[in-house]
């Protein structure tokens, strides 16, 4: 789409000074804009991000699944330590601050050492932080 516009000097004003390719033209304090808001030609689209978004996505997909995991596991932890549905709702809300408050240090980790070297330490401790508790035997076995 091509707009174009007639632009006039405000009334009263001084005419300016011509530039030499100005000079050429008629005197007039009347101007044409042309702005063409035709999109630019698409760039060849990356193929890493794809990649990324998939992994990405992955670690969000991730994320969810331990909370809902933690949910889960409350009937179990409830009865296994006895707790009242109170001290089991501490664990929820213990988890999810525990989460929130490590999001804001991690991000200003990622600025300084790199996003892709954070996500790499941070998808890898927690890979370790959950199968360590997975190694944990019954005691009844």
């Amino acid at each position: 789409m091509l707009i174009t516009r007639r632009l006039t000097a405000p009334a009263g004003s001084q005419p300016t000074q011509q530039s030499p390719v100005a000079a050429g033209r008629a005197a007039t304090d009347d101007a044409w804009v042309s702005l063409n808001l035709e999109p630019a030609a698409p760039e060849a689209a990356d193929p890493k991000r794809w990649r990324t978004l998939a992994v990405t996505q992955v670690a969000g997909f991730m994320t969810l699944l331990d909370v809902s995991i933690v949910n889960v596991a409350l009937p179990s932890i409830q009865r296994d330590l006895g707790a009242s549905a109170g001290t089991v709702q501490w664990v929820v809300s213990g988890y999810a601050l525990a989460f929130g408050l490590a999001l804001v240090p991690a991000g200003r980790l990622g600025d300084t050492l790199g996003r892709r070297r954070m996500f790499l330490i941070a998808l890898s401790a927690f890979l370790v932080t959950s199968a360590f508790p997975a190694r944990r035997r019954p005691s009844g076995c």
